[in-house]
């Protein structure tokens, strides 16, 4: 006797189906493997961007700070085609002057000051500088007589500081504002090949020289377009230093330009 066949059989998928369904997933999964790259590589690309900045402007800041505290007429640079050197004059500490000697006045080693607005802490390698308006007042003390290396100051009369330095001096001429400033010796920031070195601790020098070593302050920089520092006669008249710096790192760029004011008058 022959069985009814069950209406509830159950069926398979087709060859047919099968392909189908393959044919679909892999278009499926192109398009996502593609939708994944792309969200890759924008993240590559932001966190490139976003390490190329904050490298650049911890030195831009550094830069920038120090400028802003230089002493004024004091900066000087110097190139070689293939190296750019800003040399700057750091304030340790300002102050007024009460008295002391002027041309032609005799000379001496004392000078009376009103206390300085800083804890300043006596260093003999620094110097003593009154009314700068040329480089050479800072870096070429036995030409300018505007500055003399500094000795001891001494602290004990609370509101008035006395300072010796290190040899009678006479100075050039008054300030208009009757400033006084303690500086150290000179720093330099040099820009080469693609990297930016800071250089100090190597002394006063009359001439300008290339400095070389230092401590890296930043790498990636572009200097194909030029280099980064000027300082030319309008912009000296105005105290301002010009910096433009840009960075470049797998095919990103960052440009940073900044004017800045040399905000210490003589």
């Amino acid at each position: 006797m022959n069985k009814p066949m069950s209406k509830n059989r159950n069926l398979g998928f087709t060859l047919i189906e099968l392909v189908l369904v393959i044919a679909i997933l892999s278009i499926i999964s192109v398009g996502f493997i593609g939708f994944i790259n792309i969200g890759s590589n924008v993240y590559q690309n932001v966190s490139n961007r976003d390490a190329l900045i904050s490298d650049a402007r911890f030195s831009v800041e550094r830069l920038n700070r120090e400028l802003r505290n230089a002493l004024p007429n004091s900066i000087r640079i110097i190139d070689d085609g293939s190296t750019q050197c800003l040399e700057f004059v750091p304030i340790m500490a300002s102050s007024i002057y009460l008295n002391i000697p002027v041309f032609p006045d005799t000379a001496r080693d004392t000078l009376d000051i009103i206390k300085a607005s800083v804890d300043y802490q006596t260093n003999t390698s620094d110097r003593v500088v009154v009314y700068p308006i040329d480089a050479n007042d800072a870096y070429d003390p036995a030409t300018s007589n505007k500055s003399v290396d500094l000795q001891s100051v001494d602290k004990s009369a609370g509101n008035r500081w006395v300072i010796t330095v290190e040899s009678d001096i006479s100075f050039a001429a008054d300030s208009p504002n009757e400033r006084l400033f303690i500086v150290s010796e000179p720093v330099s920031y040099c820009a080469t090949g693609n990297s930016l070195h800071r250089h100090d601790n190597y002394g006063f020098n009359v001439n300008q020289a290339i400095l070389v070593g230092g401590v890296l302050m930043a790498e990636n920089i572009n200097v194909s377009d030029g280099f980064p520092f000027t300082f030319d006669p309008k912009l000296q008249s105005d105290a301002i230093v010009q910096v433009d710096l840009r960075f470049t790192r797998n095919n990103e760029t960052v440009f940073f330009s900044n004017g800045v004011h040399i905000t210490n008058v003589p």
